[in-house]
């Protein structure tokens, strides 16, 4: 418990370092918060930051997703994993994933190529399949910047 109270802390002051500061580079500063509030268990706020810096851009997520912002994405994919929900991963206009990477906490990365989209799958730690379920597809609209969660 003690450490997590640490991480909150170090949150705060790098919340409070990038409200009062301008760094060179922005995508630093939220990571770094961000990082602490993850170490700290508090997966809903760093959500609610990433998106929010994100959608700040003004931008189309599609826009968004490149080799810049690609550690912030990663982090926000992580964020939602880490609440023990489903996650929901949206592709625009892809056909496939065609490379996923999983970073287990104890063990090796692990690389899955080729995955069809519109599918719900489950990855277990150590296995080289991945098992597919019932999945009922509901399109996402295309309008707007991105699928919010409420």
């Amino acid at each position: 418990m003690k450490y997590y109270n640490w991480n909150a802390q170090r949150a705060l002051f790098y919340k409070n370092e990038r409200l009062n500061s301008k760094q060179s580079d922005p995508r630093l500063s939220i990571y770094n918060y961000c990082d602490e509030l993850l170490k700290s268990g508090d997966s809903k706020t760093c959500i609610a930051e990433l998106e929010n810096y994100l959608n700040d851009e003004n931008k189309p997520y599609s826009e968004l997703i490149n080799n810049d912002n690609y550690i912030l994405f990663e982090m926000l994919a992580i964020s939602y994993l880490r609440l023990g929900l489903q996650g929901e991963i949206g592709l625009g206009n892809a056909t496939q994933i065609k490379t996923m990477n999983i970073y287990w906490q104890n063990s090796e990365k692990q690389t899955f190529n080729k995955i069809a989209i519109n599918q719900k799958i489950t990855v277990v730690e150590g296995e080289t399949k991945i098992s597919k379920s019932s999945y009922n597809y509901i399109p996402f609209s295309t309008e707007g910047k991105g699928h919010h969660h409420h």
